[in-house]
């Protein structure tokens, strides 16, 4: 069967939009820990068995059934909400038959006549891992949804990356991710869909033995794909995880069931990664056989294994919601005699420092996986890590370890079963203890009260190019750059100069972000170009007369900055430190933005979320450098598409934005743009 690709134009896409009325897509709030699980059988549709599924710690079911009112009301008797199919088509063999040929908009819209809406409701899936063709079409879909249940967010969850993808050469071979990679197949859905989420599914347990090693290094590049990509972009991630399994092989009868060990790595690897939900396939009778409630609606051995885990969970998820991830480090995976293991990894630290927690490991060589993260809101002093015992995926050869580390302040750390006491011995060194598959929750606070803080000040390059090690080797809550595009390429000038200039503030601008560190301009007071530039990434202003885009910059962080255009001899530097480049913008909420005319002007492109999580805005600031225009009286216009209310925020003044979803905003050269989209 030979695949085609389908992509649709923006035209294609700009004429559906006229459809939605130009409504902006309802935001799933992940604002805390969800656990969730796929299907209920309808023999478990029961008052005793949905009390079953509370006392298993579930909060969320997927695939609730559309019209099934009295399940929905024992479901919110039980403070349990529900994402249900059936109210607007599924996604089949998706891979076979891009969705744009099998389905046409209006049946979204008309699957809302058939709706019962209901408080336990709380999301409508609009599809399950559909290939890369179908991500622009599923964008308007997920629009027209939001448009068609008001309130009820659309549920799109994609393929993991042993999925098959395009074989060069094998225009016939079974094309499930509609690209050459997992990378490309991620990108493609960060540029098309306005989703707050990514959500993807992976199954590590019930693997044959020689498969196990070639499993995890899957499931660990999986993970650092997505999350890194919803990092970027401001969205959470979420993973649906293996709680069922299936006798495949009877020479290895222990694969019929997964063990309870295995739902600990499966969880607590994604908590190390920050995820915002943990999804258990299957509950009831579904793909797997071997779920929580069988086909009679009888509980299996999985229903106790499970509700011990999440109720570990549960405990500790209080502490958890506070928090956001900035990385996720490998610890001591090459140290181990294990050569399977060894090879899990691109690359690991034999020990870990991130400012706060220094020396981290364990006493005897272990792996670990390690998330950083800082307080949720904004000023929030709270640095924390999350230790995972990364030793015994498969629950073959459990051991007890002792995790060490020294800390400049007072700590406070959290086990699955609740506080552990946490004092330094005499040589400063806090030790731990941590069982295979067990996590560590740990937690310091960087507020003056607590340890002598400190500040760094970035005014050279060999300081530029020891950012990150700075930021790592000690406790710093802000860092100031201190230098002016001349000072960074003297001998340069223009867009060239620039370009260095935007190199060294990545650079710095990303050790601020992963460690959770403010980041400063402050380089004199004619700098005032060189501020506008560093406010692309995340700076705070240090430049009088910004009035309202001041305001409105208060309100928002950075996650990633784009250099739109950028000369062809330092595309290859900017994204050696993580700046994108490419002739026009996308981020699944703002799509094809460039200056119009016959020659897209270059443009520095700061992507915002809001400091504050309940509020469900994104925002861009766009500049319009200097250096990228001959005469700065030219006119010029800044266009793009997208779907929602938009504002723009000019110097002292505000416009909303109206007219259809192709939008059109005058930019100034050098002066700056914020287009804030109300996604709420």
């Amino acid at each position: 069967m030979k695949l085609e690709k389908t992509m649709f134009p923006l035209a294609v896409l700009a004429a559906v939009s006229a459809v939605s009325n130009l409504y902006a897509v309802t935001e799933w709030p992940l604002d805390r820990l969800v656990i969730s699980a796929y299907y209920l059988h309808p023999v478990a549709r029961t008052p005793e068995h949905v009390r079953g599924m509370r006392e298993c710690g579930i909060d969320l079911l997927v695939h609730g059934m559309n019209g099934d009112t009295n399940t929905f009301a024992m479901l919110h008797e039980n403070g349990i909400t529900t994402i249900i199919n059936g109210a607007v088509p599924s996604l089949g063999e998706q891979w076979l038959i891009p969705l744009a040929r099998q389905r046409l908009f209006d049946v979204y819209t008309r699957g809302a006549a058939s709706f019962v809406d209901h408080p336990a409701v709380t999301g409508i899936d609009i599809g399950d891992e559909p290939g890369a063709e179908d991500f622009p079409y599923l964008g308007k879909v997920a629009e027209l949804v939001s448009d068609a249940f008001p309130g009820k967010f659309p549920y799109l969850n994609i393929l993991p990356n042993y999925a098959s993808t395009m074989e060069l050469g094998k225009a016939d071979v079974m094309n499930q991710l509609g690209t050459a990679t997992y990378e490309d197949h991620v990108r493609e859905y960060l540029k098309w869909m306005p989703l707050n989420y990514i959500c993807y599914d992976f199954y590590v347990p019930t693997v044959m033995p020689k498969a196990r090693d070639d499993m995890v290094r899957k499931c660990y590049n999986n993970i650092e794909v997505v999350s890194d990509a919803a990092l970027r972009t401001g969205r959470s991630m979420a993973n649906v995880l293996l709680v069922g399994a299936r006798p495949i092989n009877k020479a290895f009868p222990e694969l019929a069931w997964t063990r309870e060990n295995e739902l600990r790595f499966q969880a607590y690897s994604s908590m190390a990664f920050g995820t915002s939900m943990i999804g258990w396939a299957c509950y009831g009778t579904a793909w797997w056989t071997n779920t929580v409630i069988d086909a009679a609606g009888n509980r299996t051995q999985q229903y106790e294994k499970l509700k011990r885990v999440n109720g570990e969970i549960h405990r500790i998820a209080p502490r958890y919601d506070r928090l956001r991830r900035t990385n996720t480090r490998f610890v001591g995976f090459s140290s181990v005699t294990n050569d399977w293991l060894q090879k899990c990894v691109r690359s690991d630290l034999p020990a870990l420092d991130s400012g706060f927690f220094s020396g981290l490991a364990c006493e005897r060589p272990s792996p670990l996986i390690v998330g950083e993260f800082v307080g949720r809101t904004a000023n929030d002093p709270l640095r924390a890590i999350f230790v995972f015992a990364a030793d015994d995926p498969f629950d073959l050869h459990p051991a007890d370890h002792i995790v060490r580390f020294k800390c400049a302040c007072k700590v406070r750390a959290f086990g699955k079963d609740g506080p552990i006491a946490a004092e330094p011995g005499a040589d400063g060194t806090v030790r731990l203890p941590l069982r295979s598959n067990g996590f560590l929750l740990v937690e310091t606070e960087a507020t003056g009260a607590t340890y002598a803080g400190s500040d760094v000040r970035i005014a050279s390059a060999a300081d530029v190019n020891g950012a990150v090690a700075i930021c790592c080797g000690k406790p710093v809550t802000d860092v100031v750059y201190a230098r002016t595009s001349a000072d960074v390429a003297p001998r340069l000038s223009g867009m060239r100069r620039l370009a260095a200039a935007c190199a060294e503030m990545g650079s710095v601008a990303a050790a601020c972000r992963s460690t959770g560190s403010r980041f400063h301009y402050s380089a004199g007071t004619n700098a005032r170009n060189n501020a506008l530039v560093a406010m692309a990434f995340g700076a705070e202003p240090a430049c009088e007369g910004l009035g309202e885009i001041g305001v409105e910059f208060a309100k928002f962080r950075n996650t990633a900055t784009t250099f739109m255009r950028p000369p062809a001899e330092d595309r290859a530097r900017l994204a050696k430190v993580g700046i994108a480049g490419g002739d026009s913008f996308y981020d699944g909420y703002f799509l094809a933005l460039r200056t119009e005319g016959g020659k897209s002007r270059p443009l520095i492109v700061g992507d915002m979320v809001a400091n504050d999580p309940k509020m469900h805005s994104r925002a861009l600031y766009v500049l319009l450098p200097e250096e990228a225009v001959a005469d700065r009286s030219e006119k010029l216009t800044l266009r793009f598409y997208v779907s929602g209310r938009v504002t723009a925020v000019y110097g002292s003044r505000r416009q909303t934005m109206k007219g259809n979803c192709i939008r059109r905003v005058p930019i100034r050269p050098g002066e700056p743009l914020m287009l804030v989209l109300d996604n709420q």
